[in-house]
């Protein structure tokens, strides 16, 4: 309540808007959490963060058009921070555009905490086409470098026909597991 008080008041104050909007998201109030970063975007326009934002808002909401006219602003103002990219390729994934998929997440590849996620999308949309061989080496290098994909990908019905061709890679020195 208190912060909702103060953006009301001061709307310009760009902390706590971003923290209301959080705080929104975190609660899954998604369309007033997309609200409060539409109206912070009259103060800073070219903010990546309020477009990355409001692009996660509009996801939530299904409203995936405006969801990707947000992704692609962000990645407009800065295109080095490759979130955009990967939620893009998420929703071009979505709507089975194969092609601009491959290319967001082959952009995304360039952030290393996104590489794992990256090529198991990768992976998942060389299943979809029917594309086994590359399906299996883009899940495979995602398992490689995030080992808990594992369980995500055998639980993925996508996988459903290959993932008993999956190769896993056990590094030596690291502790076993059970």
């Amino acid at each position: 309540e208190m912060l909702q008080r103060l953006v009301k008041n001061q709307p310009s104050m760009y902390e706590a808007s971003m923290l209301l909007g959080e705080l929104l998201c975190d609660q899954e109030r998604f369309k007033e959490a997309a609200s409060v970063f539409e109206a912070a975007l009259k103060f800073k326009p070219t903010d990546y963060d309020l477009y990355y934002n409001l692009g996660i808002c509009y996801t939530r909401l299904n409203d995936f058009q405006m969801a990707k006219d947000m992704y692609e602003r962000a990645a407009s103002i800065n295109h080095k921070l490759w979130g955009a990219k990967y939620n893009l390729g998420q929703l071009a994934l979505i709507e089975k555009e194969y092609a601009q998929a491959e290319e967001y997440f082959k952009e995304s590849l360039y952030d290393k905490a996104l590489e794992a996620d990256s090529y198991y999308q990768w992976a998942r949309l060389y299943a979809i086409k029917g594309e086994r061989e590359t399906a299996i080496e883009f899940l495979n290098k995602a398992i490689e470098i995030e080992p808990e994909l594992l369980d995500k990908a055998n639980k993925d019905k996508v996988f459903s026909n290959i993932k008993h061709m999956i190769s896993v890679s056990v590094k030596m020195d690291e502790d076993v597991k059970e």
